[in-house]
């Protein structure tokens, strides 16, 4: 029923689609304020790729690609974004440990998150695609190293304050000592 190249276009939409649908997942599991203006786009590809299906007009199939690839540039601007913000976030959770403990290239990974930050303020770095993609990949790739640290900066945390406890504890215990043994 469909030529060759027909059924190659029908693939490089299917997969342009696939990997689009896969970043809006990791979107909905990243972020719990989820909204997103790549599923707009992803709304109108599926429109433009039926009318292509149902019409053969090779502008419909143009415009769903275009919006299939806009769908996964917006998902990667915004997991991005929440990457950099979870980093943030992470960084004031445990500011008061040494992250170096359990990252021992946490100082390298500090400077490429900052350089990602200047980089993605920079207009020009959002037409790269390719530098745009590698870019969402190394953060992503980081925030995976700083996440699995998390039980062991926890643990570490924690020991701390217990032992910030037992110091107010023995500090309290020793002006109460100080106090009783004032007034005998």
């Amino acid at each position: 029923m469909y030529s060759e190249d027909e059924k190659d276009k029908f693939k490089k939409f299917a997969d342009l689609f696939t990997e689009a649908e896969f970043l809006e997942k990791e979107l909905e599991i990243e972020s719990a304020s989820y909204f997103q203006p790549s599923i707009n786009e992803l709304r109108y590809a599926g429109k433009h790729i039926s009318l292509y299906l149902v019409n053969q007009e090779n502008s419909a199939y143009e415009k769903a690609i275009s919006h299939t690839l806009r769908a996964i540039y917006d998902a990667r601007d915004m997991l991005i974004l929440l990457y950099l913000e979870k980093i943030n976030n992470f960084e004031k959770l445990y500011k008061s440990i040494s992250i170096t403990n359990c990252i021992a290239n946490w100082a390298q990974l500090r400077a490429k998150v900052n350089k990602i930050k200047k980089l993605s303020s920079n207009p020009e770095f959002k037409n790269n695609r390719e530098e745009f993609d590698k870019t969402y990949n190394e953060l992503k790739d980081i925030w995976g190293l700083l996440e699995a640290a998390v039980p062991e900066l926890d643990k570490q945390q924690n020991s701390n304050r217990k032992s910030l406890i037992v110091t107010i504890v023995s500090v309290i215990v020793a002006i109460f000592s100080m106090v009783i043994a004032f007034f005998k």
